[in-house]
């Protein structure tokens, strides 16, 4: 990826999705959104199996998001096959309505970054077209291929769950952001400010100007930014849980926190195969040794933490996140861990589990369980 993108990472987003999650129909319910907001969308979504007469042995089609035109994807359309491979007529002319958008739309679809485009294959020159255009590009993404996507990015861009309100607050950052550096997209101008008059009253509770009324007035009336979910400061822990606890404490502390997780609500996270969830534990204790001042095992074999991308691919909601820290929270018993280092070990692993959450069930803030209220109801929590 060319480093031009760089400038506004945030305007290249993926929506990251799981097997069961109707990520067609959520891309094309929010290009239908904006389009209806008079936001310019195109490029190209996968017809959604919602559609009548489409389902899982039908053969695939994509919709051109400004034409509305339907066609078909399959290079052998045959209900038997594996696989259904873009054919290269296809893959040309999905190519150029991709390229079309790029020219004429606010903000880009390109279906998805599917197995082809990680194999170098598919839209994947179409796509790096569109994000190196300066464009702001959404694509779909599924959790298997985080790794594939992140390695075409660069690491560059942001990783969206498959909810509809996460990609409106997406988009109203990255279009604000657009318009903040004075280039405010054409369809913007063009919309006719009364059209808003109808919008029903929660529809403007955080975008909307403040009292309720929908009213035009004679000077721009900003909103102020809205950041639903805020990152606790993790701090990270001294060489004192070290040389209290040592090595083997602190792996017997791991093996326990994962033995209880096994058995937990939490416990389809973890691999089954008891040589897997070995190398698991090793693994966690590799870097729960060096992150406490111990011998460096973890870096040298896997470089940079980065544990937030490496959780990715696992589904962590509130909840889970819950079960995590009172497994935890048991395992201090179970392994003795050192009563005067415990609170410093809590404090850092508290806040820093908050940010493994890529799963939202609500728009609260996630629960901060601090070490007094552990002690003051610890299972009860």
């Amino acid at each position: 990826m060319s480093e031009d993108i760089s400038l506004d990472p945030r305007k290249l987003a993926a929506v990251v999705y799981d097997v069961g999650v109707a990520v067609d129909d959520l891309l094309v319910v929010f290009a239908q959104n904006l389009a209806a907001d008079g936001v310019r969308v195109g490029g190209i979504v996968q017809h959604p199996a919602s559609t009548p007469g489409y389902g899982p042995r039908a053969p695939l089609k994509l919709r051109d998001l400004a034409t509305g035109e339907t066609f078909s994807v399959c290079e052998h359309p045959d209900a038997d096959a594996e696989e259904c491979r873009m054919g290269p007529l296809t893959a040309r002319s999905a190519a150029s309505r991709v390229r079309a958008a790029t020219e004429s739309s606010d903000l880009v679809f390109v279906s998805r970054f599917g197995k082809e485009e990680a194999r170098g294959e598919g839209l994947r020159d179409a796509l790096a077209c569109a994000v190196l255009s300066g464009r702001p590009v959404l694509t779909a993404v599924g959790r298997g291929l985080v790794d594939n996507w992140l390695s075409f990015t660069g690491h560059i861009g942001t990783l969206l769950d498959a909810r509809l309100w996460v990609l409106e607050d997406w988009w109203a950052d990255a279009s604000a952001r657009i318009r903040r550096v004075g280039s405010p997209s054409p369809a913007s101008e063009k919309r006719d400010p009364s059209s808003l008059a109808a919008a029903p009253p929660d529809a403007v509770c955080r975008s909307g100007p403040s009292g309720g009324a929908m009213v035009v007035g004679d000077d721009v009336r900003l909103v102020p930014a809205v950041q639903e979910f805020e990152l606790p400061p993790v701090p990270f822990p001294s060489r004192r849980i070290y040389h209290a606890a040592g090595e083997a404490c602190l792996r017997l502390l791991v093996r326990k926190h994962h033995d209880g997780l096994r058995k937990s609500a939490v416990g389809s996270l973890f691999p089954e195969r008891e040589d897997l969830f070995d190398a698991l534990v090793e693994k966690v204790g590799d870097y729960v040794v060096e992150a406490c001042g111990g011998p460096a095992r973890f870096t040298p074999a896997h470089g940079n933490t980065c544990m937030r991308t490496r959780h990715f691919p696992f589904a962590i909601d509130e909840k889970s996140r819950e079960t995590w820290l009172l497994c935890l929270w048991r395992a201090f018993e179970q392994a003795d861990f050192p009563r005067g280092v415990r609170r410093e070990f809590w404090e850092w692993m508290e806040p820093f589990s908050a940010r493994m959450i890529n799963r939202r069930t609500t728009k609260a803030q996630p629960r901060r369980l601090s070490f007094e209220v552990m002690v003051a109801q610890g299972d009860s929590v």
